[in-house]
């Protein structure tokens, strides 16, 4: 397999330790050349394949490559996405990876196993976005950096467009077989952000607009299918193990709240309905459009800050004691 990868200089070799020995390089673009040169000399790697990013350019027209492998390390993998698309380089050429081996993803689905399966819980707390029986992970460019966690944890990548047994191939099996960490857990901050999310600032309210059409343009009719039916097993497995679901959908800024997509909005209410119908011990806590919360009190447009989230946590455990 011959690839074109792209990544920063201080995380290079980490990198390409977690690749296929295998794997024929026709360029490797980075943002310090020289530096790579010299970590490259002191590793006995080939040094007349780094390019700087300012010749990705000439790199995409000018070489043979399967698949352009970009390392995702922060907000810039969906700008080079994007660039990407303006040199012409087809979707499907494109793969995004993450270099870490878990995020907060994966912590929640560690606790569960660590507690033997959580069959002592009382209550399953379900939370779903309102594109979350249209949205499919695999299915969606910018996002897929966190495709490879998926597979280290599960093994499969789903819907994706490379199929599963070609996408191994890009990794070396030692990472592949990376065990989830289990230690050590805050319970209180589960995804490692209090403290981190502030006020919106003024440019994520100018582009919040854009973030709330993005997310309603997300449909893909065949998941959204295949989505209901995991939300009924998920009721249906609570049922079993007399574990009672609470589904709630999280509060979501003023603008949000007003330009979502109306047709999307209606239909994932329908679902959920019909959920709650057919599973009566499941119970439904709308938090999309809650009076108490102000745009102060989200970090962006979808997503609450410590103070919101505080409030948020406060009336969802009311109403849990109250049931």
């Amino acid at each position: 397999m011959r690839v074109l990868l792209v990544t920063w200089t201080d995380k290079l070799l980490q990198n390409l330790s977690i690749l296929n020995s295998e794997l024929e390089y026709c360029a490797i673009v980075t943002d310090e050349v020289e530096i790579a040169k010299k970590n490259f000399e002191r590793a006995n790697l080939r040094t007349d394949l780094l390019y700087p990013l300012y010749e990705l350019k000439e790199c995409v027209k000018n070489f043979y490559y399967d698949y352009i492998l970009c390392v995702e390390n922060g907000w810039w993998q969906t700008s080079l996405s994007d660039t990407l698309k303006e040199y012409d380089v087809p979707c499907e050429k494109i793969l995004n990876f993450c270099s870490l081996p878990f995020t907060n993803n994966f912590l929640l689905f560690a606790i569960y196993h660590k507690r033997g399966g959580g069959s002592k819980l009382n209550y399953a707390l379900i939370g779903l976005a309102p594109y979350s029986f249209h949205y499919d992970l695999s299915k969606t460019p910018r996002n897929q950096f966190i495709l490879l966690q998926h597979l280290i944890a599960f093994g499969d990548l789903h819907n994706f467009h490379v199929p599963t047994k070609e996408y191994r191939k890009i990794f070396s099996e030692k990472y592949l077989s990376t065990k989830i960490p289990l230690e050590p857990f805050d319970l209180n901050d589960p995804f490692l952000v209090k403290g981190n999310l502030g006020v919106m600032t003024p440019y994520l309210r100018l582009i919040s607009r854009k973030n709330i059409d993005t997310w309603g343009e997300r449909f893909f009719p065949d998941t959204r299918d295949e989505n209901v039916k995991i939300l009924d097993d998920y009721l249906t497995l609570c049922e079993k193990n007399k574990i009672r679901p609470i589904i709630f959908l999280p509060p979501m800024s003023k603008g949000y709240v007003k330009f979502f997509n109306k047709q999307r909005l209606d239909e994932f209410y329908f679902f959920v309905n019909r959920a709650t119908k057919k599973h009566p011990s499941a119970v439904f806590v709308d938090g999309f459009n809650l009076p108490f919360l102000t745009d102060s009190d989200f970090a962006d447009v979808d997503h609450l800050n410590a103070q919101g989230a505080a409030k948020f946590s406060t009336f969802l455990n009311e109403f849990i004691e109250g049931l």
